[in-house]
């Protein structure tokens, strides 16, 4: 019995941690696959819908992006094991043919929760960190890819400053 409780509380931990890494005990959002991650990030044919209808205005559409909810440890920059497994499936996409020769910005996002200046510093350096493992790991050319940081600057959620929603990191196909 000792041994099955020494076995199943470090697991218990590792599985919870993602939720509690973010500050909030709301399951994660479905992730993204690396075929999903493609299709967002590839930009229209050519001739294709520059323009959409929303509620009978005209809006024209931004460049493809992907928000993702990618996880680090606490206060940190550093990757937990839920986040890499996450940046694995970014990397994976960005190496696919379809987004051969495509530039990326990826953006760091805070909550308004805490310091703006911190929060900016550390969606800052958290964006780096995506950034280089990508570089790292997928060998994905460093020119395609930069990194900034917004901290709470540009909230998804903008009725509710401190959503865990506005923490995520967002990719943007800047175009080649």
């Amino acid at each position: 019995m000792r041994r099955l409780f020494a076995l199943v509380v470090p697991l218990l931990v590792i599985m919870g941690s993602g939720a509690f890494a973010q500050g909030s005990a709301k399951p994660a959002p479905a992730s993204p696959s690396s075929a999903d991650i493609v299709d967002k990030l590839t930009p229209p044919p050519p001739g294709g819908k520059p323009r959409s209808l929303t509620r009978g205005r005209v809006t024209i559409e931004g460049p493809p992006t992907i928000d993702m909810s990618i996880q680090f440890e606490i206060d940190s920059s550093k990757l937990d094991f839920v986040g890499m497994a996450m940046v694995d499936k970014l990397g994976v996409a960005l190496a696919d043919p379809k987004l051969n020769g495509y530039r990326f910005e990826i953006a760091g996002h805070s909550d308004a929760s805490g310091e703006k200046d911190y929060n900016r510093r550390l969606s800052t350096q958290r964006a780096n960190a995506v950034r280089d493992y990508l570089v790292s790991k997928f060998h994905i050319a460093p020119e395609r890819l930069s990194a900034i940081g917004y901290g709470s600057d540009k909230p998804i959620n903008t009725a509710d400053p401190n959503d865990a929603a506005n923490r995520r990191v967002q990719i943007t196909n800047l175009g080649r």
